[in-house]
């Protein structure tokens, strides 16, 4: 039926248009102060990142342009000036960065976000385990947004990849983020039934980008056979056989000094086997890109590397560099032994009374938040999971892959029947020093862990999964990642300080030591070290302090048995 002409005329919408991009940081400071909407903790936390970063370019903030792309490459040229920052310093001075300059109306980096195509959902769906799932999100979801189906899948694509990696990562290396999408892809190839066959050649940490001399692979295979070889009627052996991670580990170093040292200029035919590889002049060259930028010294893995050379000349090639090494050993400034100073400044935050009883009560904690939700919920159920790994660790400080690990059919034993104290035990081949562990939950620890298995664990796993801590799917072990990040989160929120899973060992031999400084041998069962020379490196300053302080109370108390009164004037 047409409209009659006293037909009520449709209400005009007025759309205000959206704000345009701020062009440089100075405006986006403008933005963040004069926005009302945002709490002023957060408001703060932004604007204190980007003047961080206006300090460290050294430029007027009206002069620095806003765009995140061309930010990211003045960033890169400055990186140098936060090396004194540590990893998670630097991850939430980006993260804030990033945040600012989206809420001030800067457009985001060109990250793909949304769900996968139907073709790589059907490829990536549940038989892709977590763990590469994780590795190859940002890949996917590249591939994606590109329009790229599986079939259509080539080489080229990698470094189209890592191109798009170096424009849209803010703040840090993106190489990291494209080494672990290949070992994923890689993986995914080998053990996922219709994935691409196309293979990338893996970056240098993994395998060398150069072909090596055939006689250098047969050395290196060589040597890897018989350092992971655990036969005991073998003829030839190492004294303490390798574990097959321990092998892996070794390869990639291995491979990752050779593709160091093509790199400055060696010409491959030139390193035949590892004895040129552990030339004392060649492991200089190697070692020095591993420079730490901080020191004078090297990096972690850096040392870790020179180590490792060293002990395949020894054990291996046979050669003696002992004088040379030595000279490198003196030139490589190694740190002190012992505690690192991010795990001593924990322990310092923990000598705290306040912030001790959040962390020792945060079971405790957690359990009252749990208790808040329906009965049934699975957030719930992820509650009390987390309060129980937190008690495992306070009761127990065991490494993260044990606790991760955990099985009721082989860890979990009732010597006293159903009622009594549960002791966990972990084999000798489960643990680092190869020494069998075992623990007790009695009292409230018991009554937490059969609570949660009682009615919390089966909303989140099948009745034949053999896990404590259960995964997405319901019958494997949760990802080590994922239950670590959770623990830390929850500790950030209740006690307002980060720790990791491994830094319930350190606090646990603190409290030990605070106790009674001669505890080291107590520590040392307790932790699974090998040896108790183990435990005192770790701890002889910790134990130190502690001493001290005994030594002061025992000092006043002695001052106050042998005061002598205080004669009045005269």
């Amino acid at each position: 039926m047409p409209a009659t002409s006293d037909a009520t005329p449709a209400p005009t919408i007025v759309v205000e248009p959206e704000p345009a991009p701020p062009d440089t940081l100075a405006a986006v400071m403008e933005r963040l102060q004069a926005d009302t909407t945002l709490r002023p903790t957060r408001r703060r936390d932004l604007l204190s990142a980007v003047r961080r970063i206006v300090e460290v370019l050294e430029r007027p903030p009206e002069t620095i342009s806003a765009d995140q792309a061309s930010l990211r490459h003045l960033i890169a040229a400055a990186t140098s000036k936060l090396t004194h920052l540590d990893r998670k310093t630097r991850s939430n001075l980006f993260a804030n960065l990033r945040a600012a300059l989206v809420w001030a109306g800067s457009r985001p980096l060109g990250r793909p976000s949304g769900p996968l195509s139907p073709a790589w959902a059907a490829l990536a769906g549940p038989a892709l385990p977590k763990a590469l799932t994780i590795g190859l999100s940002r890949l996917l979801r590249f591939l994606s947004h590109a329009g790229i189906d599986p079939q259509a899948v080539t080489p080229a694509i990698f470094d189209a990849f890592r191109e798009h990696l170096d424009r849209t990562t803010l703040g840090r290396d993106p190489y990291p983020a494209f080494r672990a999408a290949v070992r994923a892809w890689n993986a995914a190839q080998e053990t996922i039934p219709g994935w691409p066959s196309v293979r990338f050649e893996p970056p240098r940490d993994m395998a060398p980008a150069v072909t090596m001399p055939a006689s250098l692979v047969a050395d290196i295979e060589d040597y890897l056979r018989w350092a992971g070889n655990d036969d005991p009627f073998a003829e030839t052996t190492k004294a303490k056989p390798l574990a097959p991670s321990t092998v892996a580990l070794r390869r990639r170093q291995i491979n990752g000094a050779f593709g160091v040292l093509v790199e400055a200029g060696r010409v491959p035919e030139t390193v035949a086997g590892l004895v040129d590889l552990v030339e004392p002049a060649t492991l200089k060259t190697i070692l020095r890109a591993y420079r730490d930028p901080g020191e004078r010294g090297l990096t972690v893995y850096g040392r870790s590397l020179a180590g490792v050379m060293m002990s395949i000349a020894a054990e291996w090639v046979g050669v003696d560099h002992a004088v040379a090494y030595k000279a490198i050993r003196k030139a490589l400034r190694t740190r002190d032994e012992g505690m690192t100073p991010k795990n001593a400044a924990l322990i310092a935050r923990l000598r705290d009374p306040e912030t001790r009883s959040r962390l020792l009560n945060l079971p405790r904690t957690l359990v009252d938040e749990a208790a808040r939700w329906p009965k049934g919920s699975p957030r719930a159920a992820v509650q009390m999971q987390l309060a129980l790994a937190i008690e495992i660790l306070l009761k127990a400080p065991m490494r993260s892959i044990n606790l991760i690990g955990l099985r009721l059919d082989k860890h979990i034993l009732r010597p006293r029947g159903p009622g009594g104290v549960i002791h966990i035990r972990l084999d000798a081949t489960e643990t680092k020093a190869k020494r069998a562990q075992e623990f007790e939950l009695a009292g409230e620890s018991r009554a937490l862990f059969d609570r949660f298995l009682a009615a919390f664990r089966p909303i989140l796993a099948d009745v034949d999964c053999p896990f404590v801590f259960p995964g997405d799917d319901r019958r494997s072990a949760k990802a080590q990642s994922t239950l670590a990040k959770q623990i830390v989160e929850a500790i950030a929120r209740h006690v307002g300080i980060h720790m990791t899973v491994h830094q319930f060992r350190h606090f646990c031999a603190a409290l030990l030591l605070e106790r009674d400084p001669a505890n080291v041998h107590v520590v040392k069962t307790l932790l699974g070290h090998a040896s108790v020379t183990t435990a005192l490196r770790y701890y002889a300053r910790l134990d130190a302090v502690q001493a001290g302080r005994v030594h002061d109370r025992i000092l006043e108390e002695i001052r106050a048995e042998t005061k002598a009164p205080r004669r009045g004037r005269r």
